[in-house]
């Protein structure tokens, strides 16, 4: 009980409204879309299980479509978000949080703006992950002048951004951090860290890959394919390699 199901063949549709879903327990997702630009309080999506997941419940539809221009997807999970089984977002903006066990694993079909992901987990030893896999740019940002990381692994789990669209970039305008796990970004094109673009691990390796496929050419009609820090951008892997 006190669960939210969508079965894989059902749809929430808002036209232009928000959605909002919240459970004690698990909630699993059919087909969520809105047209809704909402960024603020609430989003155009948002989504809360006070205990339990929020669950894939199979491929019919994308679990979220919310592509408007700053439209935001808020997700608050305790035991994971897609864990074991990714979710598939169409998405402009993605805040996202898990509280204790289970991974973080978003399969974005485009560009794609994360403003916050947190691995908050109850015990430094959580091996919990954050995975993001976009076929569009990934854009690390959480909107502040201030310093500061949008992206914070917690525990001893791996942090991975892969955007592999075709000319897809990662740019960090915002810093990643993991306690003691790999960070790992690959990107089909470039790979671009701002001022305030850190990468911090006290052990963990940091790995970053620009032009993943291996596709440069004259013929590209991209002159991408580079790796660029700015003068304050700071990749610190402690102890890692």
């Amino acid at each position: 009980g006190e669960v939210i199901t969508m079965d894989d063949a059902a749809l929430f549709n808002a036209g232009s409204g928000r959605i909002s879903l919240s459970a004690e327990g698990n909630i699993t997702l059919g087909g969520l879309q809105t047209t809704s630009a909402a960024a603020g309080a609430p989003s155009a999506v948002s989504i809360t299980s006070e205990d339990g997941a929020v669950v894939d419940g199979g491929d019919t539809f994308v679990d979220i479509v919310a592509n408007t221009a700053g439209a935001r997807t808020t997700i608050d999970a305790e035991t994971g978000v897609g864990s074991g089984n990714a979710l598939e977002t169409t998405v402009a903006e993605l805040d996202v949080t898990n509280n204790a066990t289970g991974d973080i694993d978003i399969a974005e079909t485009n560009d794609i703006k994360i403003v916050n992901a947190v691995q908050d987990n109850d015990t430094a030893a959580s091996a919990g992950t954050i995975r993001v896999v976009a076929g569009g740019t990934i854009t690390v940002d959480t909107e502040t002048a201030l310093p500061g990381n949008a992206v914070d692994n917690q525990g001893t789990g791996t942090v991975v951004l892969d955007a592999n669209g075709a000319n897809s970039d990662i740019v960090l305008t915002s810093g990643i951090q993991s306690t003691s796990g790999d960070i790992t970004l690959t990107a089909d094109d470039s790979v671009t860290a701002g001022a305030n673009g850190d990468i911090t691990s006290t052990s963990g390796n940091v790995s970053v890959t620009a032009d993943a496929t291996g596709s440069i050419s004259a013929t590209d009609g991209d002159t991408g394919e580079v790796i660029t820090m700015d003068d304050a951008a700071l990749f610190n892997a402690g102890s890692g390699r």
